[in-house]
């Protein structure tokens, strides 16, 4: 919902709701996960177009944190560069579309 009210530009209506999920997603999966990130570079994403650029800045940095973190949690356990295929695959699969996955 909050992507559809950022879509037709009502941004005040957007932010609460990703807030919301924020919250959620942060208490359930923690605060450095991907899903987390996705979540506060779309909250990013909606103040910059409501013209709030040193608050979409500061969420922005905050995404970034959260992806840097949760992108070498999956390359920590490959310290062996005969491994480092296995995390590749990790980090491909979770960036292609649920279709190329497979889970349609």
């Amino acid at each position: 919902m909050a992507a559809l009210y950022h879509a037709t530009g009502a941004y005040a209506k957007a932010e609460p709701l990703y807030q919301r999920a924020l919250k959620i997603l942060e208490k359930v999966l923690g605060p450095e996960h991907p899903m987390v990130a996705r979540v506060l570079a779309n909250l990013a994403i909606n103040a910059l177009d409501a013209g709030k650029k040193s608050d979409a800045v500061a969420i922005m940095i905050k995404a970034q944190r959260a992806e840097v973190t949760s992108l070498s949690n999956i390359l920590s356990f490959a310290s062996d560069p005969s491994d480092w295929r296995i995390s590749q695959c990790a980090i491909l699969t979770r960036c292609r579309p649920r279709s190329a996955r497979g889970l349609t």
